[in-house]
């Protein structure tokens, strides 16, 4: 008799207490800013990791804070974001006996810049020797001038280069590193590449044998079984595809520091480290090197070869300050949600609390709204919500019991104010 007395009393005194509430949220909504808009959710407050987004309102609020260095847009047509010019170029680099024979090679290849002007047929765009060795840069990959070049040159005898790829039964990169600072026969060594933590393949320039035995018995050492080494193939001249994509200026991280090509270059070396299931990465194993040119306003990445999805690896695939990835090496979840680390994009993190976040616009003067976000809210307070008006945007979570009609049109009302 008690409770029931409880419950007859209680419910009306909990009806207004609702109502209270839903009228100070109301005077509240009227004083705020009118760019302002407010979004509930249902999901809990998520960590903002860029690159593993768990729910499709999490991948469209980190949207809004990092940028990436290109960009998908509805048409399927890559635009520029961070990096406003990209090209694809050839490199064909070989090797010589000797300093003076690829000297040699060199001046030959000069000499055919005559009155026919060769390397425009060839689109050779440069030529340079570092001791033995001989770099051509071609702008043009798919084409036969590279061959025409290298038949210029073929009596010179270039050094054949062996391909050959090791298997471990344990992590590679430990026992390589120490092989690699102390072994005299290293040198010869001219690429390196890690497929996962257990195996490399390596591009060797002239006579391997030595090279290839003692590398073996390094290898072996301490371990039961021996080493896997294969030769995969010799060629005369190493062809690698390269994509240089230039930074554009005047764009800055949140915390004011400029954005750089090393900030991109270290951000990719760390996704290739970890496993994280990031889209295309498949591209990302087939990148031979990554580096900063320029003053830090390019970044040079160089494939082991012909890919066709590689220039994906880089779209829509946000960048994240050098600073921060040095300071969270082996950076998780935790880390992005409680040390986030500054973006690009249109929107700054001006607050963030247990079950609130604030985003600001990064330049006022055009007209981004701000946005306050409220996660795990309940059902309840989302009707509330949305009867009292003061709230713009539901998002409700995955599991909700709501039909697909109601989802795809409040998504459309989200897409649309983003």
């Amino acid at each position: 008799m008690i409770l029931i007395r409880t419950l007859i009393l209680g419910f009306p005194l909990l009806i207004a207490a609702l109502a209270c509430w839903a009228a100070v949220v109301s005077k509240r909504s009227h004083e705020r800013p009118k760019d302002g808009l407010v979004v509930m959710l249902e999901q809990n407050v998520p960590a903002l990791n860029p690159f593993l987004p768990t729910t499709e309102a999490e991948r469209q609020i980190t949207d809004l804070v990092h940028e990436p260095l290109l960009r998908i847009d509805e048409h399927g047509a890559l635009q520029p974001a961070l990096a406003d010019l990209w090209r694809w170029s050839q490199e064909v680099t070989c090797w010589f006996g000797d300093a003076a024979t690829a000297q040699q090679a060199l001046e030959r290849l000069q000499a055919q810049i005559g009155e026919r002007n060769r390397w425009s047929e060839w689109h050779l765009d440069s030529a340079q020797t570092v001791e033995n060795e001989l770099r051509l840069r071609f702008t043009e990959i798919a084409g036969t001038g590279a061959q025409q070049a290298l038949e210029v040159i073929a009596d010179l005898r270039p050094q054949p280069a062996a391909i050959w790829r090791i298997e471990h039964e344990t992590p590679l990169r430990e026992a390589w590193d120490q092989f690699m600072a102390a072994s005299p026969q290293a040198k010869p060594i001219r690429r390196v590449w890690f497929d996962g933590t257990n195996a490399c393949e390596i591009v060797v320039a002239g006579s391997a044998q030595r090279l290839i035995d003692e590398l073996r018995t390094s290898l072996d050492a301490g371990t039961a079984k021996r080493t896997s080494l294969t030769l995969r193939g010799e060629v005369g001249a190493l062809v690698e595809p390269v994509l240089d994509l230039e930074i554009r200026p005047g764009r800055f991280w949140h915390d004011g520091k400029p954005v750089t090509a090393e900030d991109a270059r270290v951000t990719f070396e760390f996704l290739r480290r970890n496993d994280w299931p990031v889209p295309n990465r498949e591209a990302l194993r087939h990148i031979q090197s990554l580096e900063a040119h320029n003053d830090g306003t390019r970044l040079h990445v160089t494939f082991r070869k012909r890919y066709g999805p590689a220039l994906g690896a880089f779209a829509d695939m946000p960048i994240l300050p050098t600073a921060w990835l040095s300071a969270h090496p082996q950076a998780r979840e935790m880390d992005f949600l409680k040390q986030p680390p500054p973006g690009a994009g249109s929107h700054r993190i001006a607050s963030r609390e247990m079950r609130s976040l604030i985003l600001t616009p990064v330049q006022q003067e055009k007209e981004a709204p701000r946005f306050l976000f409220s996660f795990a809210v309940s059902p309840l307070m989302t009707q509330i919500g949305m009867r009292t008006r003061t709230v713009d945007l539901v998002w409700p979570a995955p599991a909700a019991d709501h039909t697909q009609l109601t989802q795809r049109r409040l998504k459309r009302r989200w897409v649309s104010c983003v």
